[in-house]
């Protein structure tokens, strides 16, 4: 019975619990980073935080950033247009997965692989959409722009 407990005397398993307290004591008081700040270096870092947010040209810098974020090149060539408009309209709301996928009645992972693996049902996408404050409709053939949102012709002269 080797690598069991089964045979261990009494003292051998005194020199494990023993062993294995001081392990969980090591763990146990193994604290995060921030853990072991005192309260006036938590409250230095929050006046600093709040003093950086106040900046408008950081607060810039910040939402350019979240601007930047969006489909990215790649995906748009495998994307359906009206799954690509999805994306796109969320980037211009800033929408996040979790406020799209909760209202639906989907996981937030199912909506993420809309992006890249899987193509999502028609009754899902109009119910995303709806979140965003649109609707799929149907179109004339021709009539729907690269991000599949329709386009409005100008009427022609003759």
């Amino acid at each position: 019975m080797s690598g069991t407990s089964a045979g261990w005397s009494p003292e051998r398993r005194a020199q494990q619990a023993e062993r294995m307290a001081a392990l969980n004591a090591n763990v146990m008081t193994k604290s995060r980073r921030t853990a072991s700040w005192t309260p006036k270096r938590r409250a230095a870092k929050r006046a600093e935080l709040i003093e950086r947010n106040k900046d408008p040209a950081f607060k810039a810098k910040r939402f350019t950033g979240i601007r930047q974020r969006g489909l990215r090149e790649d995906a748009e060539r495998h994307i359906h247009p009206l799954v690509r408009g999805l994306f796109v309209e969320m980037a211009r709301q800033r929408a996040t997965y979790d406020r799209i996928a909760d209202p639906v009645g989907i996981c937030r992972s199912t909506l993420v692989s809309w992006r890249r693996r899987h193509m999502p049902y028609l009754d899902l996408l109009d119910a995303a959409l709806n979140v965003l404050g649109f609707e799929l409709v149907i179109v004339p053939k021709g009539r729907r722009g690269p991000n599949g949102f329709p386009v409005k012709q100008r009427p022609t002269e003759e």
